[in-house]
């Protein structure tokens, strides 16, 4: 997992969208900024943004503590294999027929026979889509994602890629290949309108998604502080003990204050921010 943070809070696009002196065209200047942004996302320089990427459960485990528990999930396990997908009952966002470029391709569909998720997944291909085609995910209308997350569901290397409403990148995490499942996503307060999951390392261009999880409610700044006082120390510790066993500082959001949000908080102290 790795942690981005250290810009202050500027939407990338107000920061990024200047013109650039002299003759240089729009077009040239666009491309500049989004070099600066995606050199800003690969040094971790995107202020309240979280990558997640690695092995299946304890990767996922990390990535719901950071998302709260306004996490949904899309299984794709209560469609009949070969249903053909766009709105997703189990999450607050919609798969569409575009590539990463918008242009139009069938939408996805279900198959049945997922080696790592089972029953079901979301292949890539099929339905007028060619090999390597990525999957295109949008918020319900008048939302916007701030907590993405899927599952590598044949093992094999994608990227995820979360875009403003400019269309301005801001957010990427690769989930590179892991024979027994890869979770890859993340977690910001940067309004997110359309997110690519593209497959990278499968020869044949095929793969597959599943256990889709999405959350429109932008994350806790630090929900380890219990008491709110801008740290987390000794007097969060003695909330969460005196609160053992009920639900009321379930930070791994698993129903139950335990020892997974015991580890939620060590992981966490010190000062917020």
């Amino acid at each position: 997992m790795s942690v981005m943070r250290g810009l202050e809070a500027v939407a990338p696009s107000a920061r990024m969208a200047r013109p650039v002196r002299g003759t240089a065209s729009p077009s040239r200047a666009a491309a500049t900024s989004a070099a600066i942004v995606t050199t800003l996302i690969a040094a971790g320089a995107i202020a309240g943004t979280q990558t997640f990427s690695g092995p299946l459960q304890s990767t996922r485990a990390a990535f719901n503590a950071a998302a709260g528990c306004d996490l949904k999930k899309e299984s794709f396990d209560s469609f009949p294999p070969g249903s053909v997908i766009s709105s997703m009952p189990g999450v607050d966002a919609v798969m569409t027929n575009e590539d990463a470029n918008g242009n139009a391709i069938g939408f996805p569909i279900v198959d049945g026979n997922s080696p790592i998720t089972p029953p079901n997944w979301l292949v890539n291909v099929g339905n007028g889509r060619p090999p390597f085609s990525p999957w295109v995910v949008r918020p319900i209308a008048g939302a916007f994602i701030h907590a993405f997350g899927q599952v590598n569901a044949q093992g094999d290397w994608v990227r995820v890629q979360g875009f403003d409403a400019k269309d301005v990148l801001v957010v990427s995490v690769d989930a590179p290949p892991i024979g027994a499942g890869a979770f890859a996503g993340f977690v910001t307060d940067v309004p997110v309108a359309r997110v690519v999951v593209t497959p990278l390392g499968n020869f044949d261009g095929a793969n597959g998604l599943d256990d889709l999880t999405v959350s429109i409610v932008p994350p806790e700044p630090c929900p380890a502080d219990l008491n709110h006082d801008g740290i987390v120390d000794g007097a969060d510790l003695g909330e969460l003990l005196s609160a053992w066993g009920t639900s009321a500082f379930d930070l791994a959001c698993d129903g139950s204050t335990d020892g997974a949000d015991l580890g939620v908080l060590l992981a966490a102290w010190g000062a917020c921010g």
